[in-house]
């Protein structure tokens, strides 16, 4: 659930919600609205962004399973996001239009993404990899290998 609270009146506070809609994280705000990542009952961490004065969200990128922050451009053109793939946990990060309302894909890693920052200039990106995962597959074929090693001996 979403709640908002006023900070000189305690009693204020206000719930926004939507039926089968779950609210996994604030990701920013910008230009008075906020961006959230929600859950509905078959599709988890879609980007949505939130009118406080309509009391209405609208979905951004519906297709993509995001949990990462979502980091605003220093112009506020662009924001950068992490895709995991739900079928292989590898991410790929993002780049997201908000004039064109389209993503782009600027990076792929096999392994984890994360702690995506913008440089002062607006246009590099500074971010975190990891590739100390191993997938199921990787898991089987090595247990291949070395059962033939052992085998063998």
């Amino acid at each position: 659930k979403l709640f908002s609270l006023s900070i000189t009146d305690s009693r204020k506070i206000k719930h926004y919600g939507w039926e089968n809609v779950f609210i996994n994280r604030i990701r920013c705000r910008l230009n008075n609205q906020l961006y959230l990542s929600l859950s509905f009952k078959n599709k988890s961490s879609r980007l949505a962004v939130f009118n406080p004065q309509t009391e209405n969200y609208t979905l951004l990128i519906k297709n993509k399973v995001i949990w990462t922050d979502l980091v605003i451009s220093p112009d506020s053109t662009y924001a950068l996001y992490a895709e995991t793939k739900s079928e292989t946990f590898n991410r790929e990060l993002y780049l997201y239009d908000f004039k064109t309302k389209k993503s782009k894909k600027i990076f792929e890693n096999h392994g984890w993404i994360g702690n995506i920052f913008w440089g002062k200039d607006g246009t590099s990106v500074f971010f975190n990899i990891s590739k100390n995962r191993i997938t199921i597959d990787e898991l089987k074929s090595n247990y291949k290998k070395i059962k033939k090693k052992l085998e063998k001996q």
